[in-house]
């Protein structure tokens, strides 16, 4: 999400703001959180990427804590949509994550 995107006015126990995934964690973040949502990551990372990423997210969890990583399951779904449009899309997605050194 970028600043641009932030909502005008909003609660004001809520907070934006913008961090890389891949450098520490800020130290007022650490141990916040109960649950930590990620969504759609996986394309930007490499696969070096995904255990600084995984540490970093975990440094967010208070004790107990969860993250819930939710990413594209391109074969449960591509083979029941009938679309030439969805099918390039999948292929795109998952020539890119074997750039990356990944399997979608």
């Amino acid at each position: 999400m970028s600043p641009a995107n932030f909502p005008a006015s909003y609660p004001e126990n809520f907070h934006y703001g913008v961090y890389n995934i891949l450098q520490p964690v800020p130290e007022e973040l650490k141990e916040k959180y109960d649950l930590v949502h990620v969504r759609l990551l996986v394309a930007a990372l490499s696969k070096e990427d995904v255990s600084t990423v995984l540490d970093n997210l975990a440094q967010l969890l208070r004790t107990g804590g969860w993250i819930q990583w939710d990413e594209l399951d391109g074969d449960s779904w591509a083979g029941r949509v009938h679309s030439s449009h969805v099918r390039e899309i999948n292929e795109l997605v998952r020539k890119h994550m074997e750039t990356k050194g990944m399997e979608l």
